[in-house]
């Protein structure tokens, strides 16, 4: 078969094979990134999560060492803070329960979680 084609032929015909495995491959690699980058932005959901949750714990400290009082330059007691931080907080989990990346039982986490901090309001 390829005894009778000319060499231009058989030279575009190989080409065009390897630009065929270059799109699958640049497509196989786009989807991947993309996935990594959702898990990125899940794990770094998760970090701000933690982080929002030790500076309401913060609060509450500093809280039952000031009770309503002002300090700082600040213009809100700690309770002030905490109710800001506890809206955020609970705004953080209700977006990362809505990850399509999820599974069910990290979803079950989530609003294990969620109720928990209910407690603390």
């Amino acid at each position: 078969m390829f005894k009778n084609m000319k060499l231009g032929t058989k030279i575009s015909g190989g080409f065009g094979v390897l630009i065929v495995i270059a799109v699958i491959l640049g497509y196989y690699g786009w989807s991947s990134l993309n996935q990594v980058n959702s898990y990125v932005d899940a794990a770094n959901d998760a970090n701000i999560a933690k982080e929002q949750l030790e500076e309401a714990r913060g609060h509450v400290k500093d809280f039952l060492n000031r009770g309503f009082a002002v300090s700082g330059n600040s213009d809100k007691n700690s309770m002030e803070k905490y109710e800001e931080v506890y809206t955020a907080q609970k705004d953080k989990l209700d977006e990362m329960h809505q990850n399509d990346l999820l599974t069910s039982s990290d979803r079950d986490v989530i609003s294990s979680i969620g109720k928990s901090v209910d407690g603390y309001k």
